[in-house]
């Protein structure tokens, strides 16, 4: 049954925010143990109390966080490409189907976190305080990249090493997507935490796969036919 009007934009707004609601709680109850860790970082008292949080998040994550936001991720793909949707069975599918991709992927990316996290305590501590900069620009570079990986993970159908290899290129070949999606999915993980906490267990994490899926897969279409052939085949990896 199709529904006209203002009827049909009420069905379709409802079922929208069902969509994000319920993949967003999924993606909650997944990541409670990370989610305590954040939410114990509002009251840490000292850099190093701070630095123990964060470098035990990124040891979690690979085995966490990682499974459970392409899990998401998977969900908010089908929405975006027009698919049917069983919420709890394609997350769980996609949870399932990616665990031991996510796993080893969230293994690389998180040491990659932790090399950083490290260098630019040594180096803000010990060297300089200017260095703060150029090491937050690699951040929003590397916290891009990770979102892509999540998008390429659930698009497309390729070894692990060309999922790197393509989600480098996006991030580096288009510094504009970048810094905008930078920008805005930091924008909104600053609204959750600091104005409007209730987005964080209901919107915050499918908002960000959504704007992140929906950039990717239009940027990605563009990047495919200008380099041709590179072993990354637009095919769903479920």
């Amino acid at each position: 049954m199709e529904f006209r009007g203002f009827a049909g934009l009420f069905y379709k707004i409802s079922d929208l925010i069902t969509m994000f609601t319920g993949s967003n709680l999924l993606w909650a109850l997944f990541n409670l143990p990370l989610l305590y860790l954040v939410f114990s970082m509002l009251f840490v008292q000292n850099s190093n109390q701070l630095i123990t949080l964060v470098v035990t998040m990124l040891i979690l994550a690979p085995f966490i966080f990682f499974p459970a936001t392409t899990a998401m991720f998977g969900v908010i793909r089908k929405r975006i490409l027009g698919e049917d949707i069983k919420l709890m069975q394609s997350f769980w599918r996609y949870y399932k189907e990616n665990y031991g991709r996510s796993m080893v992927g969230g293994l690389l990316i998180g040491f990659m976190w932790i090399v950083l996290i490290v260098d630019y305590y040594f180096f803000t501590a010990y060297v300089a305080n200017w260095f703060m900069y150029p090491f937050l620009i690699l951040a929003l570079f590397l916290f891009v990249f990770t979102l892509h990986f999540f998008s390429l993970t659930v698009h497309v159908d390729s070894k692990l090493k060309e999922t790197f290899k393509v989600g480098l290129l996006l991030t580096l070949g288009n510094p504009l997507l970048t810094l905008g999606l930078g920008v805005i999915t930091g924008f909104i993980i600053y609204v959750s935490f600091q104005v409007v906490t209730f987005l964080i267990p209901f919107f915050m994490g499918s908002l960000i796969s959504y704007l992140s899926f929906l950039a990717f897969y239009k940027f990605f279409m563009r990047f495919i036919k200008s380099i041709g052939q590179t072993g990354v085949s637009d095919t769903p990896a479920n």
